[in-house]
């Protein structure tokens, strides 16, 4: 389907208003607007067939907010990017000059990027839209199953209405696109010639950079960390369990014991190294300044409150990663 045929569909199947739906043509970031709506919703007829969140729809929204946004509407499983999230996302990595030479490790980098034949900047954007958008496939997944009308805005602002359940789903939406994420870390895995714990976690660190990009951008915004309160986790806690699933699926693909402490050490680390390197040139020295001072003294209750929404959400029976799971024994 082209855009123009989603949004006449949205429109009259679905019920979304003709002026809420951003037309990209002719616009800054035009490229960019049609190469993701083409890989996003061929994506949910070639990657999710299996789990029935069908007929699905990906469009473009008005609002100038970093912000997405999951519903089922009249039975139709719609996914929302608004215009804010590419311009903004885009311009921190597009208006950066050679973003790759601030990192320690670039000659390592430089190699692996030049056999998988993409650029360091592209692959960070990449990452950074793919995450936003496995995600909000995640919450779609979660109601597959469910009659009502559903409608997940991915960052509700300051309210403070925390429930158990609301956290689970977001930690669950955010493990399940871990997982897509990881998958995309095993494609470029297959493309390199030196194939070993270093290389994959030379991979696995642009990836997780980027795929952490839309959560930095909160934390930006944040000045103390939470845990029980408000809708979503903290941005700081989903960066850490989104990481955490990343490393543990692309370790047990490749067969690597997944409580080997070197080989997720290797990863985490030259994944917080290249985030250190990265943050003050996309979003400046005080966001990297408030990151360190929201982590610093807070490391256990970090680990702690990640560690019991993971736990949740294999307990967690209708979220997206039960059903991923239970889709790959069917098709073992």
């Amino acid at each position: 389907m082209d855009y123009e045929e989603v949004i006449n569909s949205l429109v009259r199947d679905a019920g979304i208003p003709q002026n809420e739906i951003f037309r990209f043509e002719e616009m800054p970031y035009e490229e960019i607007y049609r190469d993701l709506f083409q890989f996003f919703q061929e994506s949910f007829r070639k990657d999710f067939n299996w789990f029935k969140i069908f007929p699905s729809y990906f469009y473009y929204g008005t609002l100038t907010q970093v912000n997405a946004r999951a519903s089922k509407r009249n039975n139709n499983y719609v996914i929302r990017f608004n215009t804010g999230t590419i311009v903004d996302i885009s311009g921190l990595f597009l208006m950066q000059q050679d973003l790759l030479t601030h990192c320690s490790n670039k000659d390592a980098l430089s190699t692996i990027l030049s056999e998988t034949h993409d650029s360091f900047d592209n692959l960070l954007l990449q990452s950074a839209f793919l995450f936003i958008y496995y995600h909000e496939v995640g919450h779609l997944i979660q109601f597959s199953d469910h009659s009502s009308e559903i409608d997940r805005l991915e960052v509700s602002g300051s309210d403070n209405l925390y429930t158990k359940l609301g956290h689970v789903r977001e930690a669950d939406a955010d493990m399940f696109s871990g997982i897509q994420m990881g998958r995309h870390i095993l494609k470029y895995w297959q493309k390199i010639k030196r194939k070993d714990i270093d290389n994959l976690a030379n991979i696995a660190s642009i990836i997780c950079a980027g795929s952490s990009t839309f959560n930095l951008v909160y934390i930006n915004f944040s000045n103390t960390i939470y845990y029980k309160e408000k809708t979503h986790p903290h941005s700081i806690i989903r960066i850490f369990v989104m990481i955490d699933t990343m490393i543990n699926y692309s370790l047990l693909k490749l067969g690597v014991s997944t409580t080997s402490h070197d080989s997720r050490e290797i990863i985490v680390q030259k994944t917080l190294i290249l985030l250190d390197e990265l943050l003050p040139k996309i979003l400046g020295e005080p966001a990297r300044n408030n990151l360190i001072s929201l982590y610093r003294g807070n490391e256990n209750d970090i680990f702690n409150y990640s560690k019991e929404l993971i736990d949740e959400v294999i307990k967690y029976s209708d979220g997206a990663v039960n059903k991923f799971n239970q889709m790959a024994k069917q098709i073992i």
